[in-house]
């Protein structure tokens, strides 16, 4: 006979994922009771560090190990706030540097216990779910809604918003020559597109390349077709691709030379 090995699925939370896209198109707190009802559900990512051999189990929970020697990571908007970084899915965690050379083992967690960490933590004022993508704060009072430990009427005073990362664009600090060669030759191939530009977009302390497409229409599936050579090359740089504004044009591209133009070809 030989032992069959129990795959473990990846972190997943589609539903919390689902009412933070809601919050984007519409008032964050029309949306908080669902976002309430599903961070109870909400199996989190925390990104920490440790000396000891730790064996997780398939639930999230941690045996032969005491919270002490478990060192949690915090990060520090720019209006001084302290919170713990969560993810909803291992993808997003690459978004965040946490120091040259660190890499964050990743643990599964719940609200409740997120609720006992701020209650020994005074200093952080709460959580930030997927920094450097959807920058959502949860407040402490509100995490204390979700487990039940705290009742308050309507409305709640403290609204998730997101997080005050400046966002900053320039030029790429290295020239990805694979990736921006890829996306050339790919223009090449996709008519409708008629300029691209690169820029290097910092949001707190995430970063990452932003490609910023003009075409003749504007669908998903032009900007799909940048991100199908661009991601695979991007390695551990997150790879964002959007179609132009006018803002884009006027506040972050400006006098910028596009990597890629249709009336240049020959």
């Amino acid at each position: 006979m030989t032992d069959k090995k129990t795959k473990t699925e990846p972190i997943r939370n589609p539903e919390l994922d689902q009412v933070i896209q809601q919050m984007k198109e519409s008032s964050p707190s029309a949306k908080q009771d669902a976002l309430v009802e599903a961070l109870k559900k909400a199996k989190l990512l925390s990104p920490c560090d440790f000396d000891v051999d730790i064996q997780q189990q398939k639930d999230g929970t941690i045996r032969n190990a005491h919270p002490s020697q478990i060192k949690f990571y915090l990060l520090n908007t720019n209006d001084g706030k302290t919170l713990f970084p969560v993810f909803t899915a291992f993808e997003h965690s690459r978004n965040v540097q946490f120091g040259k050379g660190i890499e964050p083992k990743l643990v599964v967690r719940s609200v409740k216990d997120f609720d006992q960490l701020l209650a020994d933590n005074q200093k952080a004022a709460g959580l930030v779910i997927n920094p450097g993508k959807d920058n959502v704060v949860i407040p402490r009072n509100l995490v204390g809604v979700v487990t039940g430990r705290l009742q308050v009427s309507r409305p709640v005073a403290s609204n998730p918003v997101p997080a005050p990362f400046a966002i900053r664009y320039s030029e790429p600090s290295v020239y990805p020559t694979r990736v921006v060669n890829a996306v050339y030759d790919r223009c090449e191939k996709e008519k409708e597109i008629s300029r691209v530009w690169l820029k290097q977009k910092t949001v707190g302390p995430a970063t990452a390349l932003l490609f910023i497409v003009e075409a003749d229409v504007k669908e998903e599936r032009i900007l799909n077709a940048i991100r199908e050579v661009a991601v695979p090359l991007g390695k551990n740089v997150p790879i964002e691709v959007t179609s132009v504004t006018e803002n884009l044009l006027k506040d972050v591209i400006k006098e910028s030379v596009p990597l890629y133009d249709r009336e240049l070809q020959l």
